[in-house]
């Protein structure tokens, strides 16, 4: 179980995910990546999911990536987890559109005693860029247990956006009445900022993690403004650190950790970073505020070991 909230709004486009996987009640891996920020030829969206945790023993993360990606994703150095980063033209240059369709058939093609698990549910977010104004979306797909169809549901695409707020939800359960009420403090100011949103969803999973073990407290937030850099952020419920070697000895860094990121030129698998960087999506940069690493660094990053299923 995890827990995905993503808010649309016309001038944002905000999604959380927490980073737990257990089996059963046992905490499996702590650190489990469930997002991915993909460059579309229409636009931009940030993907999470929930449900089914591997495919074979592969997790469900990098195989949703290797969808996208259009082919296999080569392998790091010890022959098992993904390379850290990839370099050339990816093999697909797909419209918003064209990307979910895919992903629908590929969750259908889903072996059925392996979606009746705990089924697979996706929250994709983002905006369509096109000759007109950009517009948000936020969609989801869902294959539930025992389906042999997925469904898709979510915004028009041709949807205009005014003043609108819509939360989306995905994972373990929250009222919507708990939704409302997490924003009630903005309605009387009619003032809800991007941060403000972000700080929210976080405060919501966290509560949840409280009372439900199969939901983490550590939070990966991506957040789409319509008139700035892209940012992502990781919020820990306590300080994440990695220990280096150098020639002076033993370092303790501060880290944070991303998803994939992938333009039609790059992919990035899932790292734990140092230091603040920006990442070009085909022309939309994208902001990861980590810790700085001090002790001379400027920055750190390694790929993130996977345990297996």
């Amino acid at each position: 179980m995890t827990l995905v909230l993503t808010a649309m709004t016309p001038r944002y486009v905000v999604q959380a995910a927490d980073r737990l996987l257990t089996k059963g009640a046992a905490v499996h891996d702590a650190m489990a990546n469930k997002t991915i920020i993909y460059r579309t030829r229409d636009g931009v969206m940030v993907l999470s999911y929930s449900g089914i945790a591997y495919l074979s023993r592969q997790p469900m993360d990098e195989w949703i990536a290797e969808q996208l990606w259009g082919d296999a994703i080569g392998r790091g150095p010890d022959g098992c987890g993904p390379a850290a980063m990839m370099m050339g033209q990816r093999p697909n240059n797909w419209t918003i559109d064209q990307t979910i369709a895919v992903l629908k058939r590929r969750i259908e093609s889903i072996p059925q005693r392996t979606i009746n698990l705990g089924g697979l549910y996706l929250a994709i977010a983002g905006w369509r860029v096109s000759r007109e104004a950009p517009r948000p979306f936020l969609m989801e797909i869902e294959r539930e247990p025992k389906a042999t169809t997925a469904t898709v549901s979510g915004t028009p695409r041709r949807q205009r956006f005014k003043r609108e707020f819509a939360i989306g939800r995905i994972g373990a359960y929250v009222a919507p009445r708990v939704l409302n009420a997490a924003f009630d403090r903005y309605r009387a100011s009619r003032t809800l900022t991007m941060e403000d949103v972000e700080q929210t969803f976080v405060d919501l999973i966290r509560s949840v993690a409280y009372r439900n073990r199969t939901v983490g407290p550590n939070v990966l937030c991506t957040m789409f403004p319509i008139d700035g850099p892209a940012l992502f952020r990781f919020h820990p419920a306590a300080a994440h650190s990695a220990r280096v070697g150098s020639a002076r000895g033993e370092m303790i860094v501060p880290v944070a950790h991303t998803p994939w990121i992938m333009s039609s030129s790059s992919l990035q698998a899932p790292q734990m970073t140092s230091g603040q960087s920006i990442s070009d999506l085909d022309g939309y940069p994208l902001v990861f505020d980590a810790p700085l690493a001090g002790n001379g660094l400027l920055a750190l990053a390694a790929a993130i070991p996977r345990p297996g299923p």
